[in-house]
């Protein structure tokens, strides 16, 4: 990776990228989450390593735009040697939204903070044209705040798609109707069977994960929060 950067551990990895922590030695060794595009890209035909790879770049740009508080700043973003791009981005430390309500029992103020951030994210990405399409507890973390309280974090915006006006088949969900992207207890109906979605698909999946903090179950399925 670039030299700035020292990778210190892998802390996840999905189908399109592996993610690591590193320090980044020109800020006094800040730590920094490395989204790197999976060495899978570099086995296929190169027109599908170009498009993974503009999708990532369009992925670093739409977070590098987004000014609400709980999207993850973008530091820098490049491209390996190899050809594979890398976004550097706020280290996001912390509990997942899911494990932090499983942690211990959150009153009803703490759980309404955490999800009125997600809201006012979510606001601004739909009133600038783009549908998140995977809005779940695993996609957001908590931390604690010097004052006590919990402040939210979005990272994951692989999903998104920008709508496109006078054109609804430009975010039809998914590329495969079968298998539309996205996490099928969080889906609402449309999105589920691969039709044409839009922001109100996110309220919908933000609405399921409210039930699932405040009821400890899935409104569509007898499963623990998790």
């Amino acid at each position: 990776v670039d030299h700035d950067f020292e990778v210190v551990k892998s802390i996840g990895s999905g189908s399109h990228a592996q993610v690591y922590q590193a320090r980044q030695r020109s800020v006094g060794g800040r730590t920094v989450a490395l989204k790197i595009l999976t060495r899978h890209y570099l086995q296929l035909p190169k027109p599908e390593l170009d498009r993974a790879a503009k999708a990532m770049q369009k992925e670093g740009e739409l977070l590098g735009l987004l000014q609400s508080a709980c999207f993850v700043d973008v530091y820098r973003a490049g491209a390996l040697p190899d050809g594979r791009p890398y976004i550097a981005l706020e280290y996001a430390h912390g509990l997942t939204l899911g494990q932090w309500a499983q942690s211990r029992r959150r009153n009803v103020q703490e759980v309404l903070d955490v999800l009125l951030q997600w809201t006012d994210g979510l606001a601004e990405l739909h009133a600038r044209g783009w549908v998140h399409r995977d809005v779940t507890p695993n996609n957001a973390v908590v931390a604690m705040t010097l004052f006590g309280t919990p402040r939210l974090s979005t990272y994951d915006l692989g999903t998104a798609t920008q709508v496109t006006a006078g054109r609804p088949d430009r975010f039809k969900q998914g590329w495969d109707r079968e298998r539309p992207p996205g996490t099928a207890a969080y889906m609402s109906p449309e999105q589920a069977a691969g039709g044409v979605v839009d922001g109100r698909s996110d309220q919908f999946a933000l609405a399921a994960i409210a039930y699932e903090l405040f009821s400890g179950t899935r409104p569509f399925a007898r499963e623990a929060l998790g």
